[in-house]
């Protein structure tokens, strides 16, 4: 019988721990609507791109831990789409176009929490591109134009836990790698300078906690 309760002592002492920590542990998926823009550096006074938002989506799985503190981490990989509707001039160039850019994405958090539902989210996102479609009367691939398939920006967030597992969120992003750069050239073909181009986008999420 002694045997029994030291036996039944020691499962206790070792699943008891597990259970506690498992419990500082989420998983769940998040999605959310984004409008997305670029930015450029270091174009020429007379180009002129008129960009507006391009409003697509993400989906994403996340696992997070939360410390017995004020403090918690989460990576959130998954599916984003970026891009930017534009309207060209340059010279004799006119145009509109819509640019949807298609990227695999991990989002890197860390998570400061004011209370037990409202709580901040910063940290870097990694980014891969799949591939970049062109879209002016008819779609066309210009993945081949995007000199950086890999990204990495900046992401800040503000989250609200509105019911049991569902939570609401607002976030901004900015590119810190260029996407690509266009190189300009005056009007005997000699070069003028290279601008580089960048993403940035605005988030509305929901995230579900299985």
């Amino acid at each position: 019988m002694a045997q029994k309760k030291f036996s039944l002592l020691i499962m206790l002492l070792v699943v008891l721990p597990i259970t506690n920590n498992a419990q500082d542990f989420k998983f769940g998926g998040l999605t959310g609507i984004t409008a997305s823009k670029i930015y450029f550096n270091n174009k020429p006074s007379d180009f002129y791109e008129e960009t507006d938002a391009l409003i697509a989506f993400n989906i994403n799985a996340f696992a997070k831990y939360k410390s017995a503190s004020f403090w918690g981490v989460a990576i959130e990989p998954g599916f984003i789409q970026k891009g930017y509707r534009t309207n060209i001039t340059w010279g004799f160039i006119q145009g509109s176009a819509k640019v949807r850019l298609n990227y695999i994405q991990l989002p890197i958090l860390t998570e400061l929490y004011l209370s037990n539902k409202l709580y901040f989210s910063l940290g870097p996102e990694l980014a891969y591109l799949l591939n970049a479609k062109y879209n002016m009367e008819g779609k066309t691939d210009i993945t081949d134009i995007y000199d950086n398939r890999f990204e990495v920006s900046g992401l800040i967030g503000v989250n609200y836990n509105i019911y049991k597992n569902f939570d609401i969120g607002l976030r901004y992003n900015r590119g810190l790698t260029k996407t690509t750069g266009i190189i300009f050239m005056n009007e005997t073909g000699e070069y003028m300078n290279e601008a580089k181009e960048y993403n940035q986008y605005l988030q509305i999420i929901v995230k579900f906690t299985i």
